[in-house]
């Protein structure tokens, strides 16, 4: 097997209203080492055929590549032992002056055809690894992380079997794949009083509810802020979590084992492979908010439940506090006029926050009961200087 990049923090994304990363990955499912170019099949350049735009990964997650790579013929030119880059760098050697558009459309190409089967490689290896169960594990992990780490209260998790059940026969008349209905009755779930903004972990994200038909029916067509024109998800796709505006897109395909996450404020970044490998993209079809989910960097699913344990275990991000607010090394803009005092006291909760963890004895040496009865004296004293504050402003016009 190959090996995925490990996680890694993205640089601040000063676009995103709120802080992306753990739950916004960039495109993860890339091998380390990358298949020798001998082992590709040579791309015809001179072809004008485009690739079927609307491209679904088979439930075997399998890469045409493989049945390519154990032909007995001879290929046109010897890469055998050339760098995965080499054809690439081949054409440029090729061209001493500048290159014509031309020659830059086609070594974009053979670029782009590379990156796709690397892609699909990386997709069949995840398909292979891929256990529902380990999304079962992983998934009520995380929430008794933030239990036990005082965002939830104690008993907030419904575990399987679920009662009431989900109603699988409903959702086999909605078009969910029989192995997308049964990961449903095995996933992990909030008690409905959790399901507010003030228990949000992601900004403006609420994590789905299956046993209940709103959360079941709209499972297969979220409601996002397009409008209701757009059309039901791929029946094999399953939304671990419902998104506002500015919210998280969170789909688990379970054909491959990996999850798609963007924010539908901006879409799926546009310069990655998961993205260019269906071709052009209507502008016209945005409004009608159709399958860009399929063009949403892929992660997966061990991997990014992984990550985001690990990023609140760590102290690397924050429960508790404001989900905007979750990043304990956010810059903020504490000399903003407007905003300047609220950015100031969002500071100084963060701080208080961390601090009272370490203090608390956060992980080794636990102290949750002491934690809570403490910050909610904190948190009562920073919310009083905050309301005097706004009084003070209020007085001097501020």
């Amino acid at each position: 097997m190959g090996k995925f990049f490990a996680p890694q923090k993205p640089p601040d994304d000063e676009g995103r209203r709120h802080a992306c990363w753990p739950y916004i990955h960039g495109s993860k499912l890339r091998l380390l080492e990358k298949p020798p170019i001998g082992s590709l099949q040579v791309i015809d350049l001179s072809s004008d055929d485009e690739d079927d735009s609307d491209y679904v990964p088979d439930s075997e997650g399998s890469s045409s590549s493989s049945e390519e790579s154990e032909s007995d013929e001879e290929p046109e030119h010897d890469f055998v032992d050339s760098d995965p880059d080499a054809e690439v760098n081949d054409l440029q050697a090729d061209s001493p002056s500048l290159p014509t558009p031309s020659e830059t459309a086609v070594v974009e190409r053979v670029r782009l055809e590379q990156d796709i089967i690397r892609l699909e490689t990386a997709e069949a290896e995840a398909a292979a690894t891929y256990n529902p169960a380990e999304v079962v594990a992983l998934l009520t992990e995380f929430h008794e992380l933030m239990m036990t780490m005082g965002h939830w209260p104690q008993g907030s998790i419904h575990r399987a079997p679920h009662d009431p059940p989900v109603n699988v026969e409903l959702g086999k008349e909605l078009g969910y794949e029989p192995q997308v209905l049964e990961l449903m009755q095995k996933l992990p779930y909030l008690t409905r009083r959790l399901e507010r903004h003030n228990n949000y972990i992601i900004p403006e994200t609420r994590w789905a509810n299956y046993r209940q038909e709103k959360d079941l029916r709209e499972g297969r067509r979220p409601m996002v802020p397009h409008g209701d024109t757009h059309p039901n998800l791929d029946p094999w796709i399953l939304p671990l979590a419902f998104p506002g505006w500015y919210g998280v897109v969170i789909y688990l395909d379970t054909h491959i084992g990996a999850i798609r996450s963007y924010t539908p404020y901006g879409g799926p970044p546009e310069d990655l492979v998961e993205w260019l490998r269906h071709g052009e993209y209507e502008e016209k079809d945005r409004g009608e908010w159709t399958h860009e989910y399929r063009r949403a960097p892929l992660i997966t699913a061990r991997e990014y439940l992984q990550t985001c344990i690990c990023a609140y275990a760590s102290l690397q991000r924050l429960p508790v506090i404001e989900a905007e607010d979750n990043d304990p090394e956010k810059v903020f803009d504490t000399e903003s006029e407007k905003h300047g005092a609220m950015y100031r006291d969002a500071q100084t909760r963060q701080k208080a926050l961390l601090d009272l963890y370490h203090e608390c004895g956060w992980p080794d040496d636990w102290r949750r009961d002491e934690f809570l009865m403490k910050w909610e004296k904190i948190n009562e004293n920073l919310s009083l200087q905050t309301r005097e504050r706004m009084k003070r402003n209020l007085k001097t016009g501020l």
